[in-house]
């Protein structure tokens, strides 16, 4: 292991994170904001798995909060087929939502069910962005990027209804890979270089169309933030600085930790919904279903018996 360490040390050495520009960088202070703050997440699980079909339940979770209330909190739910056939893969979901659409020509079978989730949320965002009024926020979980064409045409018409009604739409990035010129994680620099220089603050970093935060004083994460609108994000930041305070996960925006636990696909659902499915279909006389399982089951199988 020491060795592995120095390895990764020699591209990712400590002294570099002192070459950061100090006038990048913007203190912001907490305000208590007037407008009603939404958060969109999505959550999604595999129910069965027959090797050229599976079952997918996909959920998502919306919150609305206004004065530090929350206003109102609602879970969606759906059930997603996916069947290949030769070279073909097809899908279904139930409810059908209007606007959903999946591109499957191209797409490998078990990356349907998070591109089917991602769609899901932005079609929401959209159905936000509608009813949200001027100044109001939508916070969501992930950038603003995605390799389907379909899903990029529903991304830009969002950003641009924020744009025309003054909405603020604000993507949280929990996790990076962005790099410094050097090759070194941004957000490791970052975080580095400011617990030095400006500890128990909270800040924006603004390099050209890279904005990274540090959400509360306390906090030990700074996140990768994209916005609809950059040129007031600094005023913004300073209105879920109010949201992020809360001790479970200081620092990350109470709203989208909300929607995210509301909706997880918990193991016990998983099982739920697999029985059910088998009971349901074997009712129906389909028997293929249970039989087809045990394609992919042993895996499984084998991980619950390792931890007894």
């Amino acid at each position: 292991m020491k060795e592995i360490i120095e390895f990764l040390e020699l591209a990712n050495s400590t002294h570099k994170a002192i070459d950061l520009d100090k006038s990048l960088f913007q203190t912001i202070n907490s305000k208590k904001p007037d407008c009603t703050v939404y958060a969109v997440d999505g959550g999604s699980a595999t129910i069965i798995d027959g090797g050229t079909w599976c079952i997918s339940k996909l959920k998502l979770g919306i919150v609305a909060y206004k004065n530090g209330k929350r206003l109102s909190e609602k879970i969606d739910n759906f059930i997603l087929g996916i069947s290949k056939q030769k070279h073909k893969v097809s899908s279904k979901l139930q409810p059908n939502v209007e606007g959903f659409k999946l591109e499957t020509n191209a797409s490998a079978m078990e990356d349907l069910e998070n591109a089917s989730r991602s769609i899901l949320e932005w079609l929401k965002l959209r159905q936000l962005a509608v009813k949200a009024e001027s100044g109001d926020i939508i916070l969501r979980d992930g950038s603003f990027n995605s390799d389907d064409a379909y899903e990029k045409s529903i991304i830009t018409e969002v950003i641009e209804l924020c744009k025309q009604k003054n909405v603020h739409l604000i993507g949280i990035c929990k996790t990076s890979r962005t790099s410094a010129p050097d090759g070194r994680p941004l957000i490791g620099m970052l975080n580095e270089f400011s617990s030095k220089e400006f500890p128990d603050k909270t800040w924006i970093y603004h390099d050209n169309n890279i904005a990274i935060a540090k959400l509360h004083e306390k906090s030990s994460f700074c996140f990768k933030i994209e916005s609809s609108n950059a040129d007031n994000l600094p005023e913004i930041l300073s209105k879920i600085c109010h949201y992020s305070t809360d001790p479970e996960f200081i620092g990350y925006p109470y709203p989208l930790l909300k929607a995210d636990k509301i909706a997880r696909v918990r193991d016990f659902e998983k099982n739920n919904d697999n029985r059910k499915a088998k009971m349901l279909a074997k009712s129906l006389g389909k028997q293929f279903m249970e039989f087809d399982e045990r394609a992919t089951l042993v895996h499984d199988m084998l991980d619950k018996r390792a931890y007894r």
